[in-house]
């Protein structure tokens, strides 16, 4: 595999497709800050859904009267 720097393009193979290389270390910052959104919703979906088993589980064990 051979080093490629922004904006070169690559010929692939025989089908004379080209792919221009965009800056990799933008492309990974922005990857980065999706996954760290992606998992803090998911954080914050798991303590909500927390939360609401635990006022369920209140009400269950609470003698009605």
């Amino acid at each position: 595999m051979s080093e490629s720097t922004p904006g070169q393009k690559i010929r692939i193979a025989s089908g004379g497709l080209q792919i221009n290389v965009i800056n990799s270390e933008l492309e990974d910052t922005v990857g980065a800050a999706l996954l760290g959104m992606i998992a803090l919703i998911l954080v914050f979906a798991l303590i909500r859904s927390q939360r609401q088993n635990r006022k369920l589980l209140q009400r269950l064990q609470s003698p009605t009267s």
